[in-house]
């Protein structure tokens, strides 16, 4: 059968077809005008953040130059001893207050003698060298006394005042400053040199060093520069989030980038063998992919390509420089081409909702009118729908002129109210099923293995002669009210209120493989809140409220009861007496919730119970076992046992195992044992039995 729409639907269809041919051509014009557009801006800030790059590299050594220039006439470049040479360290520490990026200045003598002065504010720095707190800067030193050769780590205050020194006898067998690339280059140069970046001898971090020998060629002043500032300058310079930046020496090591990675690795076991990564090195792919681009590089000239990766399309540029004369750098950044053209989507997305705006307010004024008829008849079908599956909200809000659909709202805001109040009596489940049944509901039930509980309060006719009626109708409202909700968190079905009393059942009307722990569960929290319930009640100088229940798990004829003019859907049978016969059970052991053996055996092993004794039921021909039920093992801690209950459940068992041996001497002993520390009522009433099966016997 053909699918019938109405005409609201064929008559915009149309009208948006028409707008959409219309549009979509003026979209796909300005999104290709936008995108070109775009790449041109994209192409110049990829010029002036490579500009703007270039120059911070040059800010960075610009200053080390001119300070090794003028360092090279120092007196302390002339200086022989470690002394002298402190003496004058306050024209270093000068340069270094002068200038954030220097990292260290230091003067390599001709001799082989080396002095270094560092910053050292780090808290990692000062544990690294186990430098005092106070230390501001740090000397190390390579001293010719004879023909030893004496390291040594010196540690400065703020003001250059020494505050400890440490002999360093490996110092000098490590660390040689002639062998250095800094030394033996600046040494053979004419003017002032810059290294390729590599990694610090001390700090393991990626630098350059700026060097210059002195005029009488007896020494070198370098200054050390760490390029991390270069990454943090990356990070401020993205073109969009997803831009990626590296800076790339000559032999394709990376010496910053945007990236959180550290720049090293370590080769082998030594922690000393560590090396500079490559693009390959890093996250995300597109830098495995840069890596392919730049060891094809071979003219190391300026690259602008768009490159395909995932089938994500990226703009990638290479931009060379130098350092000076000699060494070259590369600048590498790539931005996935959707980032660049997020502008023209937009635009374009934008365009789309105009012109979904423009084709909404030229629909005909009629089938607007349809559309107002049509939502809230929409509306009202949803509200029924809603009703049937008992989601059920505060009221129906339908809003329209039309008199039919105003009165269909109030009558179905009529009916939910009614079905809400409906399923205050009738369990919630059973409701649903009635509203879905077609063939209406009829006498008729069926034997179903369930879980069955009675509740009672204690001595409540002594409470009802002493309470006044409203007061007694708001005390006991509070109990059912408590227990009710603990029923429903447990999947329960409350089948009636006999006064103060309860009765509810679990397995139906849906099934539940574990009804006999969910009920046990349901008592267990029963009583727990009774306890804060009693609290409440004793501030106000009230009798508290002792709830005893009773538990039996049997298979019970479950079902719609009654007659035609009235049904109950509730449960009958043996069960559901000996349920009952429980409950009032508790009076006369004075116990809180006895379960029968059937439901031990269906949950036992997850809850803590204690045996309290065999008992016969009026009617059923035997003993049946009943257990007195603590709490869960595996609950949480509203429903665990308490560590006496526990030991109460131990020695329970224990003096159980000598009653129902006839060692009724051993039996009362462990029962009084329970009375004196426990106080408990079910010792005491046991002790009773134990004594008059005793005197039974004699007889």
């Amino acid at each position: 059968m053909k699918p019938r729409l109405p005409i609201t639907v064929h008559i915009s269809t149309l009208f948006i077809l028409v707008i959409l041919i219309v549009a979509s051509t003026i979209s796909i014009f300005n999104y290709k005008s936008i995108s070109q557009i775009l790449e041109n801006i994209a192409k110049d800030k990829s010029e002036l953040i490579t500009e703007s790059v270039f120059s911070h590299f040059r800010s960075l050594l610009t200053p080390a130059e001119n300070a090794t220039k003028l360092l090279a006439y120092s007196a302390i470049t002339e200086a022989t001893n470690l002394n002298d040479r402190i003496k004058r360290a306050s024209l270093l520490k000068a340069a270094l207050d002068n200038a954030d990026s220097f990292a260290a200045i230091y003067i390599g003598y001709e001799n082989g003698d080396f002095f270094l002065l560092r910053p050292l504010g780090s808290p990692e720095a000062h544990t690294k060298y186990n430098a005092p707190p106070q230390t501001e800067y740090m000397i190390q030193s390579i001293e010719h006394q004879g023909q030893d050769l004496i390291g040594s780590y010196i540690f400065l205050d703020a003001n250059l005042h020494t505050l400890k020194i440490e002999k360093q006898a490996e110092y000098p067998k490590k660390y040689f400053p002639k062998q250095r690339p800094w030394y033996q280059t600046a040494f053979n140069a004419a003017s002032v040199i810059a290294t390729d970046p590599y990694l610090f001898f001390a700090s393991r971090k990626v630098g350059i060093t700026i060097a210059n020998k002195t005029s009488n060629q007896k020494a070198v002043v370098a200054i050390d520069i760490e390029l991390d500032a270069l990454s943090k300058n990356l990070n401020s310079q993205k073109i969009t989030e997803n831009t990626e930046f590296a800076i790339v020496n000559n032999q394709g090591h990376v010496i910053g980038t945007n990236s959180d990675e550290s720049l090293i690795f370590q080769q082998g076991s030594n922690s000393n063998d560590l090396k500079l990564k490559t693009l390959k090195d890093f996250q995300p792919p597109i830098y495995a992919k840069l890596d392919d681009i730049f060891s094809q590089f071979t003219n190391r000239d300026n690259f602008h390509e768009v490159l395909l990766l995932d089938n994500e399309r990226w703009k990638v540029d290479i931009n060379r420089f130098l350092i000076g004369a000699e060494n070259t750098i590369y600048f590498v950044s790539a931005t996935p081409e959707k980032d660049l053209l997020a502008g023209a989507i937009a635009i374009r997305n934008n365009s789309a909702l105009i012109v979904l705006a423009i084709t909404v307010l030229i629909i005909p004024f009629a089938l607007l009118i349809a559309r107002s008829i049509a939502k809230p008849i929409k509306k009202l079908a949803n509200t029924a729908d809603n009703i049937r599956e008992l989601r059920l909200v505060d009221s129906v809000e339908i809003n329209s002129y039309i008199t039919e659909i105003y009165s269909l709202a109030k009558a179905l805001d009529r009916l939910q109210k009614t079905v809400s109040a409906f399923t205050s009596y009738i369990p919630r489940d059973l409701v649903r099923d009635l509203l879905k049944s077609e063939s209406g509901i009829g006498i008729g039930g069926e034997s179903r293995y369930l879980t069955v509980l009675f509740s009672d309060l204690k001595d409540f006719s002594t409470i009802s002669e002493t309470t006044p009626t409203r007061e007694l109708l708001l005390r006991v409202s509070s109990y059912l009210e408590l227990m009710t909700y603990a029923i429903k968190e447990e999947g329960g079905t409350v089948d009636k209120f006999i006064g103060d009393s309860v009765m509810a059942f679990w397995g139906a009307p849906l099934l539940d493989k574990d009804h006999a722990y969910h009920a046990a569960v349901a008592a267990i929290k029963t009583k727990r809140r009774m306890v804060t319930l009693n609290q409440g009640l004793i501030r106000e100088n009230k009798p508290p409220l002792v709830v005893r229940i009773g538990i039996n798990t049997d298979a019970v004829l479950v079902g719609n009861i009654g007659s035609t003019e009235r049904l109950s859907y509730t449960v009958m049978g043996d069960g559901v007496n000996i349920a009952s016969r429980l409950e009032g059970i508790n009076k006369e052991f004075g116990t809180d919730i006895a379960i029968s053996h059937a439901l031990f055996k269906e949950a036992g092993e997850r809850l803590w119970v204690r045996p309290i004794d065999q008992i016969t039921v009026k009617g059923r021909k035997g003993e049946i076992l009943i257990y007195e039920l603590m709490g869960t093992r595996d609950g949480d801690s509203e429903t665990v046992c308490s560590a006496d209950e526990k030991e109460l459940c131990l020695l329970t068992v224990k003096a159980f195992e000598f009653y129902t041996t006839q060692q009724y001497e051993s039996a009362i002993s462990v029962y009084s044992e329970m009375v004196d520390q426990y106080e408990d009522p079910l010792s005491k009433a046991m002790i009773l039995k134990c004594r008059e099966k005793m005197n039974s016997s004699l007889s």
